[in-house]
This record gives structure tokens, sequence and C-alpha cells, in this order.
């Protein structure tokens, strides 16, 4: 799925960043600017809990507003650099849990 992908200080908007959730791993990268930021995969062993908090993102100078679901990974976990904003309509929850991921959501 097209994510607003961060590692560290580095970051891609969507469509060029890409988060891909598999049965056993996660990845994330960014097409066309795979240079910027590598690709990077962990194993659903790995990767440690997963926060996911609803926030509004304002985007100026012409006013315009989207809710989103950013998704952050535990401080001992490879991808604790790797934040993701996504929009609500993808479901990310839903996708992560039904995979088998442990999913902390600050909404339920």
């Amino acid at each position: 799925m097209h994510v607003d992908l961060t590692v560290g200080r580095r970051g891609v908007r969507s469509p060029l960043g890409r988060f891909i959730v598999r049965d056993q791993e996660l990845t994330v990268r960014a097409s066309l600017a795979g240079w910027w930021i590598p690709e990077r995969s962990v194993s659903k062993d790995a990767v440690g809990e997963i926060s996911v908090s609803s926030r509004i993102v304002v985007h100026l100078p012409v006013l315009h507003w989207r809710r989103v679901e950013v998704v952050r990974f535990g401080a001992g976990s490879a991808f604790a650099e790797v934040q993701l904003k996504v929009p609500r309509r993808r479901r990310i929850v839903d996708e992560l849990r039904s995979r088998g991921y442990s999913v902390a959501n600050s909404r339920t």
C-alpha cells in the first residue's frame, strides 16, 4: 500500500512510499527513490509491538487537511526509526491483526 514513509530524518510521500504486509514479514521501501530510503524488511518475530494512533495532518499554503493513521514500531525493533502515515480508509489495523501482528490501537 502507498504511505507517507519516514525513516530517521529522511522521508517520502505517497505514492513513492510503500508498506508491504506479508504473513511472515513487513517491508518498507521508496519506489523510484531507493537510494534515498533503502528497502528494509523485518520478520514477524522481530517486529515487536506496533502502535497505531490517529491524527489530522494539515498541508499549507493551501489549507488542506486529512485524517491519517500513524504507525510506529517498538523501540527494540529493527523498524524503530520507521514511521508511516496511512489514510484511515486503508484499515491498516485490521490488515495487521488479520495476519497475526501485535497492534496497540489508541482508538480502541
